[in-house]
Formats: structure tokens, C-alpha cells, sequence
């Protein structure tokens, strides 16, 4: 509302959660995307594609011509047609010249359908959710939201450190992940939640298991044990 009432460009970054679009159980999360001027989407992260495979989204067609377009007579004819100039994509990108990224997605659509995107975000989003509920049924492990999607923050904090200040906890997960990491079984990747170091995991395998995720959990806890008795 603010952003029409000042007419201020609204760009929404869907470039990950983009893909609930194709799940019927998870679309409403994309619910009021309709009023972005634009919004951008990653079929690399979310639909299978190998990367780079971005898409941006105008609601009005004709603006993705005025962000990038250049003045160059011997590549662009300004007295083409429009339904040529439509295809030309070079006046829509910074790159002007760039390989057909869409073909990937082009063709995992043409062979599977849609149904292996809904498959893909619905499986992944639930691994994501049931991450969660495992992390809430422990005395040791801490869930720092609620997920929405397949991505989930949270910390090792054994007992002995419960009452120990934020920034020891951090320092102790970072070291957490670095040896979980060394140790070749699982791969995730750290962030910071209010300035403190936390665990980040992104299901995105669909063949990934609630026993992964188990095994995941008693990997950090025997790593976190044994940091934890230096």
C-alpha cells in the first residue's frame, strides 16, 4: 500500500521461496506477489536446475525494457518491428548477449511437467518442517524460528552451556560446523541470527530421509560433546 500510494518500484526477492508457486499446499505463501512491479526467481535453487538459471518477472511487460536497455545502432535497429524487438534480448539485459539459460528448465518442464516441481518444493519444504519438530523434541538443540520453507537456523547448546553468553554459544557452533564439515558426512553452512553465529540447514535433496536428519542431529551432538570437553 505504501509503495503505491508513493509510487515506489516494489522488487520482491523470491529467488528461493519462488517456488512454492508450483505447490498447491504451499502457494499461499506467495499470497499479494501479484502487486510487486517485479520479483525474481531462481530455478536453480528450487526447480531443479543446474545453475545459473534466474528469471525476473515484470508486471508490466514493457518496463523490462527501460532498466537495461543501450543505444548501440550496429547491434539494435530502432525501426524493427516490435514483435522482433519483443525477442531481442539484449535490450532487456545487462549482458546483452547471454547463453539460453531457460532451456534447463525448458526442458525438465517438457519432460516431467509441473508435478516434479510441486514434488520437489512439497517434499523439501516438509523435510524443512519436520527438521524443526525433531530439533523441539530435544533438551540441547535450539530451533530459532519456525520454518516456512526447507531452510532451518538453530544451535547445539548443551547443558553445560546454557547459562553461557550468546557469543560463546556462536563461537562453539562455528567450531561445531567446522569439524562436522571435516568429518565428510553432512554439509551445511553457518549465519548469523541478531549477530550471533547459528546453524543453517537447506534440505534440498528430495531423496533426503527423517534417518538423515536424525543422523545429522547425533553427528552435531557427538562433535558438540567432545568440543564441549575441551
Amino acid at each position: 500500500d505504501v509503495c503505491e500510494r508513493h509510487r515506489v518500484w516494489l522488487h520482491v526477492d523470491a529467488a528461493h521461496g519462488g517456488g512454492a508457486i508450483f505447490s498447491p499446499r504451499y502457494r499461499s505463501l506467495l499470497d499479494g506477489l501479484e502487486r510487486a512491479d517485479s520479483f525474481i526467481c531462481d530455478a536453480h535453487k528450487m526447480l531443479f536446475v543446474p545453475a545459473l538459471c534466474a528469471f525476473i518477472f515484470y508486471k508490466q511487460r514493457d518496463h523490462r525494457f527501460a532498466a537495461f536497455q543501450q543505444d548501440a545502432p550496429y547491434l539494435y535497429d530502432p525501426s524493427a518491428p516490435g514483435a522482433i524487438a519483443e525477442f531481442d534480448s539484449g535490450l532487456a539485459t545487462l549482458e546483452c548477449t547471454k547463453r539460453a539459460a531457460a532451456f534447463g528448465l525448458w526442458g525438465l518442464w517438457s519432460l516431467f511437467g509441473p508435478d516434479l516441481f510441486t514434488d520437489l518444493v512439497e517434499t523439501t519444504f516438509d523435510l524443512g518442517r519436520r527438521f524443526w519438530e525433531l530439533l523441539r523434541e530435544t533438551d540441547d538443540f535450539q530451533p530459532l524460528h519456525e520454518p516456512q520453507c526447507n531452510i532451518v537456523c538453530f544451535r547445539y547448546v548443551p547443558a553445560k552451556l546454557q547459562d553461557a553468553p550468546l557469543e560463546t554459544i556462536g563461537r562453539f557452533n562455528r567450531d561445531i560446523r567446522r569439524r562436522l564439515i571435516e568429518s565428510g558426512r553432512f554439509y551445511i553452512v553457518q549465519t548469523n541470527i541478531n549477530g550471533v553465529a547459528a546453524l543453517r540447514l537447506t534440505v534440498m535433496n528430495p531423496l533426503t530421509t527423517e534417518d538423515d536428519l536424525r543422523q545429522l542431529l547425533a553427528a552435531i551432538r557427538d562433535i558438540g560433546r567432545t568440543v564441549a570437553s575441551n
